[in-house]
C-alpha cells in the first residue's frame, strides 16, 4: 500500500521581469503599481509517499503498473512539534507518527482525531473554532494569495514548515506572499478578514479552475491587472496601504510555460477510479499536480495533488 504524504520540489528562478502596470483600485480611481514578477522553474520534484511505516520518493520518470481503483482516504496521522524561541530565533522539532487506518473524520482516524495535528488541520479550514496552542499552531505562518484567472482569488495560510511548498500544490498562474505572522490564529484571523473582500472566493472546482487558467493564459495582461487589483485591497486591509517593507514594488510569483500547459493533457483526473488498469510513467510536474502517460497508447493524465493527498495509490514500481 502506497500512501500520499507530500510534494517534494526543488525550484529555480529563471527570471525576473519588472514592469509598471495601471490597475482600478476602487471604483472611481486608478493606480500606478510597479511590480516584480518572479518566474519560477521546477527543476526537480517527487511525490513523497508512505510505505508501510516509512517515507519514500517515487520520482520524475518512474514507471510504475496500476492494479486497481482503491484511493481511500488513510488517517494523516499524528505532527507533534517542539517549538523553542529565544529573541528572534526559532528552533523547531518535528517528530512524525504515520498510521495506515482509514480515515473515518476530517482526514484523521478515531485514534488520531483527539491529537495534536488533528486540532491544529481542524482549526486552520474552520472546522474548529477552538485555538490550538501547541505545536505547529505556534510557528510563524504565511498568508498569500493565488490568482488562477476569472473570479478565481484566493487567500490562504501556511506553516513555516510547509512554506511555498503549499502553493506549488494547488493551480495558479499568479501568486503572492500577503505577509508573515507569528502564529495560525493570526494567520487565520487574518485569512478569514481578507477572505470578506469583494474579489475574493472561497473554494472552486479543480476542473473549473483549470478552465479558468487556460483562458487566462490568453490574456495575461488583463488577469495580472485583475490580481494586483483585488492585491491592493488587501494590502489596504492589512496595513493601510502597501508599504512592502520599504520596497517599491509588489512581488509577483508564476511559473514557466512548461509547467502550466494543459495542452497535452488529455483528462483531467479527480478520482481515481477514471485511471485504468495498465502500465504508466509519472512523467511531469503541471501546476496543482502531476501528469502520467500511459506507455501503450501515450494517454496524458493530469492528478491533481489535492485529489491523491492522503489517499492510497493503488501502483505498484516498476524496476
Amino acid at each position: 500500500m502506497m500512501v500520499v504524504r507530500g510534494l517534494k520540489l526543488s525550484t529555480k528562478l529563471r527570471c525576473v521581469e519588472r514592469e509598471r502596470i495601471v490597475v482600478q483600485k476602487s471604483l472611481f480611481s486608478n493606480v500606478d503599481v510597479e511590480i516584480k514578477k518572479f518566474v519560477y522553474e521546477v527543476t526537480e520534484w517527487k511525490l513523497v509517499v508512505q510505505h508501510d511505516y516509512e517515507l519514500t520518493y517515487l520520482d520524475s520518470g518512474t514507471k510504475v503498473k496500476v492494479i486497481g481503483v482503491d484511493s481511500r482516504t488513510v488517517c494523516a496521522g499524528e505532527i507533534l512539534c517542539s517549538v523553542i524561541k529565544r529573541g528572534d530565533e526559532i528552533r523547531v522539532v518535528v517528530h512524525r507518527e504515520l498510521c495506515k487506518r482509514s480515515a473515518t473524520k476530517h482526514r484523521f482516524c478515531s485514534v488520531h482525531s483527539r491529537g495534536e495535528y488533528s486540532s491544529y488541520i481542524g482549526y486552520v479550514f474552520g472546522l474548529r473554532n477552538e485555538v490550538p496552542s501547541t505545536g505547529l499552531a505556534m510557528i510563524p505562518h504565511l498568508v498569500y494569495a493565488m490568482h488562477a484567472g476569472l473570479n478565481n482569488v484566493k487567500v490562504g495560510i501556511a506553516n513555516m514548515l510547509k512554506n511555498v511548498t503549499r502553493l506549488f500544490e494547488q493551480i495558479f498562474l499568479y501568486a503572492t506572499i500577503l505577509t508573515i505572522t507569528e502564529d495560525v490564529h493570526k494567520a487565520r484571523s487574518l485569512e478569514l478578514r481578507l477572505s470578506s473582500i469583494s474579489g475574493v472566493v472561497d473554494r472552486m472546482r479543480v476542473s473549473d479552475r483549470i478552465r479558468a487558467l487556460m483562458r487566462a493564459l490568453e490574456r495575461r495582461d488583463y488577469e495580472l491587472k485583475r490580481f494586483v487589483s483585488i492585491l491592493l485591497r488587501m494590502i489596504d486591509a492589512i496595513n493601510g496601504g502597501y508599504e512592502g517593507g520599504g520596497k517599491d514594488y509588489i512581488p509577483i510569483l508564476t511559473l514557466v510555460d512548461e509547467h502550466l500547459d494543459f495542452r497535452r493533457v488529455n483528462k483531467v483526473v479527480e478520482n481515481w477510479r477514471q485511471v485504468r488498469e495498465g502500465v504508466y510513467v509519472i512523467a511531469k510536474y503541471v501546476v496543482g499536480g502531476i501528469v502520467l502517460e500511459n506507455v501503450v497508447n501515450n494517454e496524458a493524465l493530469y492528478i491533481p495533488y489535492a485529489s491523491i493527498r492522503d489517499r492510497v495509490l493503488p501502483l505498484t514500481p516498476i524496476q
